[in-house]
């Protein structure tokens, strides 16, 4: 399959670094969004043949209705992993799955106004007068993060 010039020169300039992509279609409408500690490695083995002749009938449509595509650099895999659900959120893209499920990130959330203030883990950032740390990237790391808020500042853990 031959590619636009404008594809093969993006292709040619993108960075060796982590980032999100967005793939357009002949609308051009975001299609699918993806992350990558290598923007020019991951982006760049969407353009090969030998991933058109291997690749499963869904990536082949996918890859096959490209017409353009934007990326964005970020500082860390992490940073790349959340703002890639925040995008799929946002645009709803065709081709992917994830994220579609509104599953969210963790976060953790005090309530500073209350006699006793208890740190929680909650996935949902509510307009309220509670105060938000994250998003975390697991829960894993979010119930870490409250073990040492809970341990360090002497935090009461009962109801």
């Amino acid at each position: 399959m031959q590619w636009p010039g404008t594809i093969q020169k993006k292709l040619k300039e993108l960075p060796d670094k982590p980032g999100v992509y967005l793939m357009r279609g002949r609308d051009g409408a975001i299609i699918y969004v993806g992350k990558a500690a290598s923007l020019r490695k991951r982006v760049q083995s969407y353009f090969r043949e030998s991933t058109l002749r291997k690749a499963e009938p869904k990536v082949r449509g996918l890859i096959r209705s490209i017409t353009d595509f934007e990326v964005r650099v970020l500082k860390s895999e992490a940073e790349a992993l959340l703002t890639e659900g925040q995008l799929i959120k946002e645009y709803k893209p065709r081709y992917n799955t994830l994220f579609k499920d509104d599953k969210r990130f963790p976060l953790l959330r005090v309530y500073l106004n209350k006699p006793f203030p208890k740190f929680e883990l909650c996935r949902i950032r509510k307009s309220d007068a509670g105060t938000y740390f994250g998003p975390y990237t697991s829960g894993l790391a979010a119930r870490a993060a409250l073990e040492f808020v809970e341990k360090r500042f002497g935090i009461r853990q009962c109801r």
